[in-house]
C-alpha cells in the first residue's frame, strides 16, 4: 500500500497497467475488485482502516493525517491488496512475500483447480494442470486445497471475503469422508466421516467408536493446524515429537490428507542423517496420489516426490531414481521445463 500510496494517481495508472490478456483490455489497478459489502460487516476490517491510515502517514512521513486520502480510499485500497494479492512462494512452497498481480487477479478461485500459481523469484506464472476448454473455466486455488471443508471456507471468507460453491465445498458428506477418522476395528481399513457419522458404526464392520474418542478424533480434525504447530515445536526431542505424531496416526485413517501434511512436517525437521525422512515424504505423496486426479498433478506432489528422493537413505538407488522421475513429470507441467527448479533436476 505504501507503493500505491508513493505514486501520485496520474503516475500510478501509467505505470501500473499490464499488457492484454487473452485478447482482453490492459488492466490497471482501478480493475481490481473486492468484496466491499462483506467486508464492511467486518468489525476488526473496519476497526484496522483508522489505524491503518495513521500507520500510513507515519512510515510516509505526514505529520497531519489529513494529508493522506480519505479513510474511504485506504478502506478500497485495503480491499483490494487482501482480496488481489498472493503469497510469493519459494522453490520449498513457503510463503516469502507478498505480491500484487494486476493480470493473474482475474483468476477465480476453485478447492478443485485445474490450474496452479508458480514463482520464480517474484515473477508469477499460471500454469494449467489439465485441459481446459475456456480460458474462463481457468481455476487456481488461494488455499490449501488438502484442508478440511471447515477449515478452507474460514481461511476464503477470513482471507478474502466470499463464500466458496466449487464442487468440493458444496458435498459436505464427500469431503467428511475424505477427511476421516480411523475405524476402532483394528482390522477394518474402512474410514469413519468426520461429521455426526462419527458416533455411528462402521458401514463396513459395525465396530463403533467411543464417544468421547469421536469427541477427541473430531477435536483433532478442527484444530489440525494447532496440533500441527505443537508437533513441529517437539523438534528438538525427536523420541517426544514422534510420540505426538503417532497419537494422531492412530486417530486418522491412513489415507486423511491431514496425514499428509504430519508426515511432510515431519520429512522437514528430520535431522539431516535421518533415514525416516524419505519414509515421511513418501506417505506423504500416497495419501496426495490418492486423493488428486490421475496423473495427480499438483505442485505439493511434485515438491513431495522431489523431497522423497533427495532424502534418500535407503542405499538402493531405485525408490530415489523412481521419485525423482515422477517429480519431473510433474513439475515440467506445473513449473515448466524452463524453470530453475526443474533445470536443475538429473536428466532420466
Amino acid at each position: 500500500m505504501l507503493k500505491i500510496l508513493l505514486k501520485s494517481e496520474e503516475a500510478f495508472e501509467q505505470t501500473s497497467i499490464c499488457e492484454p490478456y487473452h485478447n482482453s483490455p490492459r488492466r490497471t489497478y482501478e480493475d481490481l475488485i473486492f468484496h466491499e459489502d462483506e467486508m464492511r460487516l467486518s468489525k476488526d476490517v473496519m476497526d484496522y482502516v483508522p489505524q491503518l491510515r495513521l500507520i500510513l502517514a507515519k512510515y510516509l512521513g505526514i505529520d497531519d493525517p489529513r494529508d493522506l486520502p480519505s479513510e474511504q480510499v485506504i478502506f478500497e485500497m485495503f480491499g483490494k491488496v487482501k482480496c488481489n494479492s498472493y503469497g510469493i512462494l519459494d522453490d520449498d512452497l513457503i510463503t516469502c512475500g507478498v505480491g500484487l498481480y494486476l493480470n493473474a487477479s482475474v483468476f477465480d478461485h476453485s478447492c478443485r483447480p485445474n490450474a496452479c500459481q508458480i514463482f520464480d523469484g517474484a515473477r508469477i506464472y499460471i500454469r494449467a494442470t489439465e485441459d481446459i476448454a475456456d480460458f474462463s473455466e481457468v481455476r487456481i486455488s488461494y488455499i490449501d486445497r488438502f484442508a478440511p471443508l471447515k477449515q478452507r471456507q474460514d481461511h476464503i471468507f477470513e482471507g478474502y471475503f466470499f463464500t466458496c460453491t466449487c464442487s468440493s465445498c458444496s458435498n459436505p458428506s464427500k469431503d467428511a469422508e475424505m477427511f476421516a477418522l480411523r475405524c476402532a476395528n483394528p482390522k477394518c481399513d474402512h474410514g469413519i466421516p468426520c461429521d455426526q457419522r462419527a458416533y455411528l458404526p462402521c458401514s463396513a464392520c459395525q465396530t463403533s467408536l467411543a464417544p468421547e474418542v469421536a469427541d477427541a478424533t473430531l477435536l483433532t480434525v478442527a484444530n489440525f493446524s494447532k496440533t500441527l504447530d505443537e508437533i513441529a515445536k517437539k523438534a528438538g526431542d525427536l523420541v517426544e515429537m514422534r510420540a505426538a505424531a503417532a497419537t494422531v496416526e492412530r486417530s486418522l485413517h491412513p489415507m486423511n490428507p491431514l496425514l499428509a501434511s504430519l508426515y511432510s512436517t515431519l520429512g522437514r525437521v528430520m535431522p539431516p542423517t535421518d533415514e525416516n525422512a524419505e519414509e515421511f515424504f513418501g506417505k506423504a505423496a500416497d495419501i496426495y496420489r490418492h486423493w488428486l486426479p490421475s496423473p495427480a498433478v499438483d505442485p505439493l506432489m511434485g515438491w513431495t516426490c522431489l523431497e522423497a528422493a533427495y532424502e534418500s537413505r535407503s542405499g538402493d538407488p531405485a525408490p530415489s531414481r523412481r521419485y525423482l522421475v515422477e517429480a519431473q513429470q510433474i513439475l515440467h507441467i506445473t513449473h515448466g521445463p524452463d524453470h530453475p527448479l526443474c533445470r536443475k533436476l538429473p536428466r532420466f
